[in-house]
């Protein structure tokens, strides 16, 4: 399966005409790239109107030949109270897989050298195996707060502080970040299960 990084990739409009699967990953495209990109995939307008706006809930949306899914992770190396969230569009048919976001994901770029490494089977596997990386990333900010939980509690015993205080807000800003995408997007993912469909509509 091909890897595309770059939105006017000579090879993209060869690979569509031969019908051969491929992940095209894209960051911070401009609005006239995606409207070229809608125009080349037939893209609905509503889909490129979703693509280039960010801050959204997690959400999954079928336009009859695609999918368009909206996922989070967080950036594990944000500190406590930053900006942790990072948001990630999907465009997901029987014939290739697009993904979107405004920056860098790390998840993705470990993703693809694996990928380079050992190619992955099939387009449902990708799919899943993006969402695993994805959701991977909240595991170490979980762990980060529950070693600065253990903490807080003992200095709250043995000093207590405005510092401690601080530390309390920012902990729970980063919580509060996570639940406000963490349960949509379990329940998009439910949706789906019981709805019993692959990855894409026409996902072979």
């Amino acid at each position: 399966m091909p890897f595309l990084v770059d939105p006017e990739h000579e090879d993209l409009g060869d690979l569509l005409e031969k019908r051969r699967f491929f992940w095209l990953d894209l960051q911070g495209p401009t609005g006239e790239q995606l409207r070229r990109l809608a125009a080349r995939f037939g893209l609905h307008p509503l889909t490129v109107d979703d693509a280039r706006t960010f801050n959204q809930r997690p959400k999954i949306e079928e336009y009859g030949n695609y999918l368009f899914l909206i996922a989070y992770g967080v950036d594990p190396g944000t500190s406590s109270g930053g900006p942790l969230l990072r948001e990630l569009h999907m465009i997901i048919s029987g014939h290739f897989v697009v993904t979107i976001h405004r920056r860098p994901l790390k998840a993705l770029e470990e993703l693809r050298a694996r990928y380079d490494e050992h190619p992955l089977r099939g387009e449902q596997f990708l799919v899943y195996k993006i969402l695993d990386a994805m959701t991977s990333t909240f595991f170490p900010v979980l762990t980060r707060i529950d070693d600065d939980i253990d903490q807080i509690e003992q200095q709250i015993i043995d000093q207590p502080s405005e510092e401690i205080l601080k530390r309390i807000f920012s902990i729970k800003r980063d919580l509060v970040a996570m639940r406000r995408v963490v349960s949509p997007e379990r329940d998009v993912c439910a949706s789906r299960g019981r709805g019993g469909r692959g990855a894409g509509p026409s996902a072979r």
